[in-house]
């Protein structure tokens, strides 16, 4: 990998923006976005705009800065069956406070003012959004998602591919399943079972979600 290899940004909304920041703040300046329609546009904030193979000929690092945990995860396994030695980078704000002992997988992104205590485990391709809280001992697995303003207790755990919706609270002992939504400003007192739609205060099931059902 050469050090002026372009970033490769997955995405075209305003996720991808949010990523596209960070990347600046930390130094980055060389960006392909990849869109699966390039042809809409020929740029996108200043930088090119291609197709994944047309991308993967310039470079083999990015981030996927898609905010659908299902579809993240698509695109992620796509790459890799196309390119296996692909490198995925993460995407930490500057403002982000990251406790001792807590390990954050490749292409996970942390946004601005967010806070995640010591003996965390942060999986890859996680988003910890704006503002969010992640207190001691969390596991927040693989293609999961905090919007802004989460807060989560001690020794929660984020099954993969589960969305905690904006401002929700989660007390400290609780599982989210996998392939769940807990629903914006919920407060979480239970465990809450895979591929489930909850919300409310206090959060129940509300019904049963299908994997890759649109939540956002």
């Amino acid at each position: 990998m050469k050090d002026n290899e372009p970033i490769l940004i997955f995405g075209c909304g305003g996720h991808a923006k949010v990523v596209w920041d960070i990347l600046n703040i930390r130094g980055y300046k060389n960006f392909i976005f990849v869109d699966k329609d390039p042809t809409t546009e020929s740029q996108f904030l200043g930088h090119s705009r291609l197709g994944l193979n047309d991308a993967l000929q310039i470079s083999k690092r990015g981030i996927v800065a898609i905010g659908d945990n299902y579809t993240r995860k698509i695109i992620v396994t796509n790459t890799i069956k196309i390119c296996p030695d692909f490198i995925f980078i993460s995407a930490i704000h500057p403002t982000a406070t990251i406790g001792l002992h807590t390990t954050i997988e490749s292409g996970t992104v942390v946004m601005a003012n967010t806070a995640i205590n010591c003996f965390c485990k942060i999986g890859s391709h996680t988003i910890i959004n704006t503002g969010s809280t992640v207190d001691h001992e969390c596991n927040i697995d693989d293609f999961s998602s905090l919007a802004p303003g989460c807060t989560l207790g001690g020794s929660v755990h984020i099954e993969q591919l589960s969305a905690v919706g904006l401002g929700a609270n989660i007390i400290h002992n609780v599982t989210v399943g996998e392939n769940s939504v807990v629903g914006a400003g919920s407060t979480v007192i239970n465990d809450i079972n895979s591929n489930q739609l909850a919300f409310g205060t206090p959060c129940v099931e509300v019904r049963t979600r299908r994997i890759g059902e649109k939540y956002l």
